[in-house]
């Protein structure tokens, strides 16, 4: 504070003492209210998840970033902000991506919310999504998404070709992690939701698009 010129080098204590640096009060400084803690990464954003809770809900300065004081965290409730958190049944997720893998259908449902994809796939039967990749343009015919799921119906294999790793199987009822450079392989008819980072989830759906576009213009030319 004092190298900023808000005080003295070596007064910051006597700067924050009786209120003083309330940027709600006339005159009071920029003060962020999660203060120095904003860039604490390893708490997990809190610090900065409740300094957008306090703008939003018009708690601090009109310059926002006034420091507030709360003294029971019990009183605080996101309900007030107006703001909506997203959330809905895997079933009701939009179709296809919302329109950005159409190919796909109801066999996708997906929504990207801030940086993750939250995706539930139905599969009505055994698939091995090998040539998929491969057709699509995946390097080395592999999908580059980290996939984070919860199994509902079916299983599924995901099978990690030139690592020598084992097969990981995931089967109804299980939660599962499959990290980047796999095969996925439905078994069964399976139905699984999935919340992955958005970005290399639509890298792996933008390929399965171009995959289905192939076919269909494979299609096209044989049917001329």
């Amino acid at each position: 504070m004092g190298a900023l010129g808000f005080c003295p080098v070596g007064e910051a204590h006597r700067l924050v003492q009786d209120g003083r640096i309330d940027g709600d009060r006339p005159g009071g400084p920029p003060v962020p209210s999660g203060g120095e803690a904003l860039g604490n990464g390893w708490m997990h954003g809190v610090p900065q998840m409740l300094e957008c809770h306090f703008g939003l809900a018009c708690r601090s300065s009109p310059h926002y970033g006034g420091a507030v004081v709360c003294k029971k965290i019990a009183d605080f409730s996101f309900s007030e902000t107006g703001v909506r958190m997203p959330h809905a049944r895997p079933q009701d997720l939009p179709p296809g991506g919302g329109g950005r893998w159409p190919a796909a259908g109801e066999g996708f449902r997906s929504v990207q919310w801030g940086d993750m994809e939250v995706g539930f796939t139905t599969v009505d039967g055994p698939r091995d999504c090998t040539e998929l990749y491969k057709i699509g343009g995946m390097p080395g015919g592999l999908c580059m998404c980290p996939h984070y799921g919860y199994i509902f119906t079916g299983t599924i294999r995901a099978t990690y070709p030139g690592t020598g790793l084992p097969d990981d199987v995931a089967t109804a009822g299980e939660a599962y992690f499959f990290p980047a450079g796999h095969i996925l392989i439905y078994e069964e008819a399976t139905q699984a939701l999935e919340i992955n980072p958005a970005f290399a989830l639509q890298q792996c759906m933008d390929a399965m698009e171009r995959t289905a576009q192939r076919f269909g213009a494979a299609q096209t030319a044989e049917g001329t």
